[in-house]
């Protein structure tokens, strides 16, 4: 006759492995799921990253099964553990909802890829462009969320499950990125500037800019004085709109700054530096200079002392000649600056286009509802010196930017092959 605690121990261990065989079945479900006809679209590296990260996915959910099962095999064959779970059986719920939760996610999230095609086409475009310009064929996928952040994908996918004890998940490699962007904001032209920002952000990492900058100056690095970096980088890249798009996000966000990121107050206060070379209107100045004041108003006595801190570091990096740098990056990368490109480029090009475009008439001609296939800064920056860029139709900037990336690669496709 089994003894009672002996029998209590058996129901235990029975109910541990009825908790994970929902995890297993979970798993299977969900490879099913993602288990679907390829999606084709009418850009054949939007089509490829979406099909290479859908199937990493599942050939990696592997890793979590294995992972459950050592996880398994350590709750029942310890007494300890069953000890442990007979007092907190919540612990082994929590898993199994957890997974549960995390599988419905994957499964929304793939469905959304093609369903959100549309409304972030401009913006994936932007993001192939800029990788591309810097030479980089990383693959990536931009998923709705409600901020905007860039990681790699194994870490957006799987780091919730690298705590689950000494388990540790070795992955097989993969390059991918993951954008995500804030749904309620994709459609306003601005966002594809935060988005620009997540794209300097995997250059960065890629090349290790930040990293060798301040080995080169023994700047101690950190995250929040590498999100000014991005900052700078994003800012000689994009030109004057993209500290408009900074200080237009922030007065929607603040006072709320981030443990990552550096006080609002002092980035716009480097943006306001870098603006100085753009030779703005000071306007321009004074609106981003009123914003600081507000919030610093705002701002507690540890974030004014946060803010401080920041400053000083990048009153440091500017002192190091950080603007030089990062020029020098571009320019070995082969990459005009946004002033560079419109003061020498942009001016040699519209006088050699047939067209005879200029910027007055590509307002002129976006006033009419046309479509330009011009470089996406050359666009966005035209429409906020023209106090356009807050109420053009979102839908003309995604047909503008589609023109543009059917015209910029049927001219390297001449370059490459000829008129064949």
């Amino acid at each position: 006759m089994t003894s009672p605690p002996l029998q209590n121990s058996k129901n235990i261990i029975e109910e541990i492995k009825a908790n994970f065989s929902v995890v297993y079945s979970t798993l299977e479900l969900l490879d099913k799921e993602l288990d679907k006809e390829e999606l084709l679209t009418s850009y054949k590296f939007i089509s490829d990253n979406i099909k290479n990260t859908t199937n990493y996915i599942r050939e990696e959910l592997s890793t979590i099964s294995e992972q459950a099962k050592r996880y398994e095999r350590t709750c029942v064959n310890s007494p300890l553990q069953i000890s442990f779970y007979k007092s907190n059986p919540g612990v082994i719920f929590s898993y199994r909802n957890n997974l549960r939760e995390f599988s419905d996610q994957i499964r929304r999230q793939i469905d959304n890829l093609s369903l959100n095609i549309g409304k972030s086409l401009a913006a994936y475009i932007l993001v192939y462009e800029t990788l591309e310009k810097f030479g980089f064929k990383v693959p990536f996928i931009l998923i709705e969320s409600n901020e905007f952040t860039s990681r790699t994908l194994i870490n957006y996918i799987f780091s919730e499950f690298d705590a689950l004890g000494s388990s540790v998940i070795k992955h097989k490699r993969c390059d991918a990125r993951i954008i995500t962007y804030s749904g309620m904001e994709i459609s306003n032209p601005l966002s594809l500037l935060i988005i620009g920002h997540e794209t300097f952000h995997i250059i960065n990492e890629i090349d290790k800019v930040f990293h060798n900058f301040c080995e080169l100056n023994s700047i101690k690095k950190d995250k929040r004085t590498e999100e000014a970096f991005v900052d700078i980088m994003s800012n000689l890249y994009f030109g004057p709109v993209y500290s408009y798009t900074t200080l237009k996000y922030f007065q929607k966000t603040y006072p709320l700054s981030g443990e990552s990121h550096p006080e609002m107050s002092t980035r716009l206060l480097m943006l306001s530096y870098l603006n100085k070379q753009f030779k703005l209107s000071d306007k321009e100045d004074d609106t981003l200079n009123n914003f600081i004041n507000t919030l610093e108003r705002r701002m507690s006595d540890i974030a004014l002392e946060n803010a401080r801190k920041d400053k000083k570091q990048l009153d440091n990096m500017i002192s190091k000649n950080v603007e030089s740098y990062i020029r020098e990056y571009f320019n070995i990368k082969g990459i005009a600056t946004y002033d560079e490109f419109k003061n020498i480029v942009e001016e040699r090009e519209f006088n050699i286009d047939i067209e005879k475009i200029n910027r007055n008439k590509i307002i002129y001609m976006l006033n009419a509802n046309i479509p330009l296939g011009i470089r996406p800064t050359t666009l966005l920056n035209t429409l906020y010196e023209n106090n356009k860029i807050d109420n053009i139709d979102p839908k003309l900037i995604v047909s503008s930017f589609k023109k543009w990336y059917v015209r910029r690669y049927y001219h390297k496709h001449i370059e490459i092959y000829g008129n064949q």
